[in-house]
């Protein structure tokens, strides 16, 4: 058994680590903030990714891509019975190279914009 007072330096480890778990609660608002803001962008992205599928199955299926501009919730045809809705606030834009491949633009109404990206 260990009949020693406890010394100030003996609780620093727990001192530290309280610290330390206090800081990081502290930081959690800070990190909500920006992924939020990073939210604002998301239906760009997932529209611009759902389309460049949708237009990659066209090529893969010997078929060719459909030009298009959709904007604020429209709905468009992409081949054969399958239809394309954009997000609200978003607008894409695909544009045809030749016959087996596109290039997909988009941008939505708070500003963020993301570069044309083709297919090879």
């Amino acid at each position: 058994m260990n009949d020693r007072p406890d010394a100030a330096g003996d609780r620093l480890p727990l001192y530290l680590t309280i610290g330390v778990f206090v800081l990081l609660l502290a930081c959690l608002p800070l990190a909500r903030m920006i992924d939020s803001s990073h939210d604002e962008d998301r239906p760009l992205y997932q529209d611009m990714l759902a389309m460049q599928t949708m237009q990659a199955q066209l090529v893969a299926n010997k078929e060719r891509p459909v030009e298009v501009s959709v904007s604020d919730g429209e709905t468009v045809e992409v081949g054969k019975n399958k239809t394309f809705t954009v997000s609200s606030g978003v607008t894409i834009e695909v544009r045809v190279v030749d016959h087996d491949s596109f290039c997909v633009s988009g941008h939505n109404d708070l500003g963020a914009s993301s570069p044309e990206r083709c297919s090879s």
